[in-house]
């Protein structure tokens, strides 16, 4: 196993991505086992604001308030959210030594307007394929995968304060935040030997980090094309707009349907959006992959990689070193538990 050197010339504008003097099977599993520590800490700060909000609710909207319904459960859910994903992002690069050049992540994307163009349909056409395959599952299982959560808090409704609410935590506080998470920190911090490993394994990180079966397709699918746009661009800007983008037309079907006079026409238009959307999505994700293979990395890029690793060594920097990883176990079970528990 080879020491890693840097894969790319060490200018005064480009030294973001320092190699440090270990095997890269080494340097791989630190980077696996650090961010899904990372996100394992994520997990304990939601927890320990939550219990904080569990007492300070009661306070706010009244004793006798159910704080698991309606506009307390929602606030609860926003706060712990938005104090949970940045410390967990400074924690995950802070482990993994990369807090240095994180800015760069904010760079202009080296995407041109078209590119940016096919990719918002294309990230719904894919939203598409996961309510499908959403359909389908509770088809089969005869179970939507959401059983016990309480999921009309996070769907438009007749209260505008809440509705306001989860604007802000659905369409600008949960992209950005989970952006910063997945993309900014787990992708940057295991892209550093190789990158599609990296785009596989934060992906499915961000697909059971939501928690339950419904989520986990969408999350897993547009991960991928997230995560591959981001290292195209060289920046976290265009996962950014394209997963505000997602969530504002989830949320906008959501209120037109909560305004259609029946559920049978509500049922028409979920479809009708299904349907639009699949098609014209895969025929943008077609073209926007075309575009994008051929494209280099950008230079200075903090999704780099930084390392120069033979073609038998990066296969020991893939699944091997993600199983070799405690805290990817520690992580996936947390989660995979909460997806059974939604479940049964």
């Amino acid at each position: 196993m080879s020491e890693f050197s840097p894969a790319y010339e060490n200018t005064a504008e480009t030294p973001i991505n320092e190699a440090p003097a270990v095997p890269a099977g080494k340097a791989a599993a630190q980077g696996y086992n650090r961010s899904a520590g990372a996100l394992a800490i994520h997990y304990a700060i939601l927890n320990v604001v939550q219990l904080i909000m569990m007492n300070v609710l009661p306070i706010i909207f009244g004793p006798d308030v159910n704080i698991m319904e309606g506009l307390p459960l929602l606030l609860m859910i926003t706060v712990s959210y938005t104090v949970a994903h940045p410390l967990a992002y400074i924690i995950g690069l802070a482990f993994t030594g990369r807090l240095k050049g994180s800015g760069r992540l904010f760079s202009k994307p080296s995407l041109d307007s078209g590119t940016m163009l096919l990719a918002i349909p294309a990230v719904l056409g894919l939203q598409s394929v996961s309510m499908l395959l959403q359909i389908i599952f509770t088809a089969v299982t005869g179970s939507s995968g959401t059983e016990n959560m309480n999921m009309d808090v996070l769907s438009f409704g007749g209260d505008m304060t809440m509705n306001i609410l989860l604007f802000l935590y659905m369409v600008v506080i949960g992209p950005i935040g989970e952006e910063l998470l997945m993309r900014g920190m787990v992708l940057r911090n295991t892209a550093c030997t190789g990158r599609t490993p990296a785009i596989i394994f934060t992906s499915v990180m961000f697909g059971l980090f939501h928690g339950n079966i419904m989520q986990f397709f969408i999350g897993f699918l547009m991960g991928l094309l997230l995560a591959y746009t981001d290292i195209k661009a060289g920046s976290l800007i265009p996962s950014i707009v394209l997963h505000i983008f997602n969530n504002f037309m989830a949320f906008a079907l959501s209120a037109a349907q909560y305004y259609l006079p029946t559920e049978e026409q509500a049922d028409i238009m979920y479809i009708a959006y299904i349907a639009v959307t699949l098609i014209a999505g895969i025929l943008c994700l077609i073209l926007l992959l075309r575009r994008l293979k051929g494209k280099e990395t950008a230079p200075g890029s903090p999704y780099a990689p930084v390392y120069e690793v033979t073609a038998e060594e990066r296969k020991k920097c893939g699944l091997p070193a993600m199983l070799k990883s405690p805290c990817v176990w520690v992580f996936s079970a947390i989660y995979i538990i909460s997806i059974v528990v939604n479940i049964v």
